[in-house]
């Protein structure tokens, strides 16, 4: 999420000290310094996908922001997205944060990927004895009909409808939201693949349902 002040922008960029594979900015500013800095990036990078700038055309806050991001990430596969994590601009990190903080979200993201497969198979198959009587039909769909309204796509009704802390057990070897440290920090934080299609888009509370 890109904010009007450009110091923090650029020094954040030089403070990253690990490859990125993919990365979107959302411009929620109209500041002229803001606009003509992201349109020559988008020149400089046209060559490639892996960077996307998103002009909203209006300020979309840290939530629409954090949202259009994670659809984003979800257009492609597991392997390639494996987890998704949000940065605010004006954060800095101790040298060593990103080399030992990155494979070890990779490290604990990999056993999601067949927990993932499973459970997309198993709503494929809905609606099910699971199922609510009164709930037995189609998800509501926008109006293009391809952004899902419901964004929990891969959370069963098997699970959806079960206790609160039966749902807890069930992922509990797994982790949902990603730190860089022990704080907790908001301000820079991950999730992963399985939390974002089972937990689905959310506003500021996001953190909250992942943990």
């Amino acid at each position: 999420m890109v904010t009007v002040d450009l110091s923090d922008l650029k020094a954040l960029m030089c403070n990253i000290s690990v490859p990125i594979r993919r990365m979107t900015y959302v411009v929620n500013s109209d500041v002229s310094a803001v606009v003509h800095l992201f349109r020559d990036v988008e020149r400089v990078f046209r060559f490639t996908a892996r960077l996307r700038v998103h002009w909203p055309g209006y300020n979309m806050g840290f939530s629409g922001a954090a949202n259009y991001g994670m659809r984003d990430a979800l257009r492609y596969p597991f392997d390639e997205v494996p987890f998704f994590f949000i940065l605010n601009n004006d954060i800095r990190f101790p040298a060593a944060t990103l080399p030992a903080s990155l494979p070890e979200f990779r490290r604990v993201t990999r056993q999601d990927k067949a927990v993932l497969a499973g459970l997309l198979e198993e709503v494929a198959k809905e609606p099910s004895e699971h199922t609510p009587l009164d709930r037995r039909h189609p998800l509501l769909r926008s109006s293009d009909n391809r952004t899902l309204l419901v964004t929990s796509t891969a959370l069963p009704d098997r699970i959806r409808y079960m206790p609160y802390e039966k749902r807890k057990e069930i992922f509990r070897k797994h982790s949902g939201g990603l730190f860089f440290d022990d704080g907790g920090d908001p301000a820079a934080f991950g999730m992963s693949r399985l939390a974002m299609e089972t937990v689905g888009f959310d506003g500021r509370e996001l953190l909250s349902r992942v943990l």
